[in-house]
């Protein structure tokens, strides 16, 4: 209902089939799109144009989008929506600027207005001085340069085609989960670096990996309220979609630096015909994963070498043991208890934990 961005991706809804908790599932790859900041014409406004187009019945206009819910007990409250309309207005810097593209569209004299969403890699502005003035989205009026970095976003007033978010956008989750980020927090951006810590404890790297990114942004604090763990159902979603972002980013490293992982030793002509292969529909260009990406066939090939070699040392499998989490265990229990309403679906890193801890012990 507020998210400035289209979520493109095939969700699984088979799974939820009503007997168990619920789960967010989706496959293949995820798209954050983006539209012209007016609807064409004949069209009712979506995502981010309902921030600029008809806003004097905005909270009408984002009720449309769930009218089928309308009335129900679950059903969306229009002041509990017109209450996050002046909540975004007054702190979200994306709304504002979104706000006064609507009041230069609205005036006589218009010009060409876009916004421009900056996607920078330079975190010594806001990570190592004191903020000047805000450097997360622009308002261009006129013929003004379009843009400056290769992860900027320009936003016309009339486009015909979607803008595509980088999975490395600092912008995109604050766009995707305004609810999360009320107050427009930049998210994972090229160039953080590690905090002076000893020396040894993370190898040879002095940047801040998307992971290790997210990882951070939804560790449990006891005593600190985090929307994106406390949010029910939109946290799995917001845990899966950042988990593919990460995805997206590993496969752009492997796609972009295949000579540092050798790959043209597979690629050649002589190693197609070692392999039996007769005709020359494999033989080309490829992008080679290494063996130490998970769940590709040539990581699974070696798991499988790796499990041969173990069972030639020790002898085969004599018992095979499953062990599963239980939602009623004390300490499952005693962390849901620190934060009122939610349930053990919710927390998956509160159950993976224990689950974790039962096992080693």
């Amino acid at each position: 209902m507020f998210a400035f961005t289209s979520l493109g991706v095939d969700i699984d809804r088979s799974i939820n089939t009503g007997r168990g908790p619920y789960i967010f599932r989706i496959n293949g790859v995820v798209h954050h799109r983006i539209g012209s900041l007016i609807p064409k014409e004949g069209n009712r406004p979506q995502y981010a144009q309902l921030y600029i187009y008809d806003t004097t019945n905005e909270v009408q206009n984002r009720l449309a989008i769930h009218s089928s819910d309308i009335g129900r007990d679950s059903g969306p409250d229009a002041q509990i929506v017109d209450s996050l309309i002046s909540m975004f207005n007054r702190y979200n810097p994306l709304v504002k600027q979104f706000r006064m593209a609507r009041d230069r569209l609205l005036s006589p004299t218009a010009l060409d207005v876009r916004i421009k969403l900056f996607g920078s890699s330079d975190t010594s502005a806001d990570r190592y001085s004191l903020p000047a003035v805000n450097e997360f989205a622009a308002l261009l009026v006129g013929d003004m340069s379009s843009s400056t970095h290769p992860c900027d976003m320009v936003l016309e007033s009339q486009q015909g085609r979607f803008t595509r978010v980088s999975p490395i956008h600092p912008a995109l989750m604050a766009l995707q989960y305004p609810i999360l980020f009320p107050y427009g927090d930049k998210g994972y951006q090229m160039g953080i670096k590690f905090r002076e810590v000893s020396a040894g404890c993370r190898g040879a790297r002095d940047e801040v990996s998307m992971m290790e990114f997210h990882c951070y942004y939804q560790h449990y604090r006891r005593g600190e309220s985090n929307p994106v763990l406390c949010s029910g159902r939109l946290s799995q979603q917001y845990g899966v979609n950042a988990y593919s972002c990460v995805e997206a980013n590993r496969l752009s490293f492997h796609f972009f630096n295949q000579k540092l992982l050798r790959s043209e030793t597979y690629q050649g002509i002589s190693d197609a015909l070692g392999r039996g292969a007769s005709t020359g529909k494999d033989v080309g260009v490829k992008t080679v994963l290494p063996t130490s990406y998970p769940g590709r066939r040539r990581n699974l090939n070696q798991n499988y070498h790796d499990c041969l070699a173990i069972s030639r040392v020790y002898g085969c499998p004599t018992l095979f043991t499953t062990f599963t989490c239980n939602a009623n265990w004390l300490e499952v229990e005693e962390a849901l208890r620190c934060e009122p309403g939610q349930k053990p679906p919710d927390r998956a890193d509160i159950t993976s934990f224990v689950h974790n801890f039962h096992l080693q012990c």
